[in-house]
């Protein structure tokens, strides 16, 4: 490479190259959006969309379809959720010259839309990803240990990519894939994944683990 910054991790895999540029997740608000029942949030291919569902005695999980078809998420019931868009570059301010900092540019100026990355950056908000679950690592059953995703819900956004949900609640003969944010009951304010498909016609439940990885994030700022 020329001159720039090349970061390698402790078996030689290629962290970040300036010659190469990097992708980046960018909130496109500057807070949580709120959504109600039969929302639809349109993304591209390499967003990601994250929610939360709106918590009381009777309501405690969040329930959305992912039609990756066509590349949208229709929510059910009430909430907020977060549209990270994919990105080259990140928004937000940089201040003037003389701070402290490290600032890494893409090669071809030295405008802030050539910044890939730099430590003194001004933006509202921010993610902070704090777990990832590899597809096939959680339980589809509540009841099972491997169902959980977090010990304590407060602040916590989820992933709702490949969430299959035909309703607000949990409908019989329909696979179901839910995410459930619990103020109350069994499981005290932890969030556990559940899937299943329920129904006569197979005389008890069938449980699934989870399609597609899940990501846990919270907000700062």
């Amino acid at each position: 490479m020329g001159y720039g910054l090349e970061v390698k991790g402790g078996n030689g895999q290629t962290l970040f190259n300036t010659d190469e540029g990097g992708i980046f997740l960018d909130m496109v608000a500057t807070s949580a959006q709120t959504y109600t029942n039969n929302t639809t949030v349109s993304y591209n291919d390499g967003d990601m969309v994250f929610a939360r569902p709106s918590i009381s005695s009777s309501i405690n999980h969040l329930s959305a379809y992912d039609d990756s078809s066509n590349n949208y998420v229709r929510f059910y019931g009430s909430g907020t959720y977060i549209l990270l868009k994919a990105t080259n570059t990140l928004s937000g301010s940089v201040p003037a010259a003389g701070d402290y900092g490290l600032i890494i540019y893409d090669g071809t100026g030295y405008q802030q839309s050539d910044i890939l990355f730099s430590t003194s950056r001004t933006k509202n908000k921010a993610i902070n990803i704090q777990t990832v679950y590899d597809a096939g690592s959680r339980s589809g059953s509540l009841a099972n240990s491997n169902s959980l995703i977090a010990s304590n819900n407060s602040g916590l956004y989820v992933t709702v990519h490949g969430s299959i949900a035909s309703s607000a609640t949990p409908v019989s003969f329909t696979r179901a894939n839910y995410i459930f944010y619990n103020n109350h009951g069994t499981y005290g304010s932890q969030i556990r994944f559940n899937s299943y498909i329920s129904g006569s016609f197979i005389n008890g439940t069938l449980f699934f683990s989870n399609e597609q990885s899940i990501l846990v994030a919270s907000v700062r700022g």
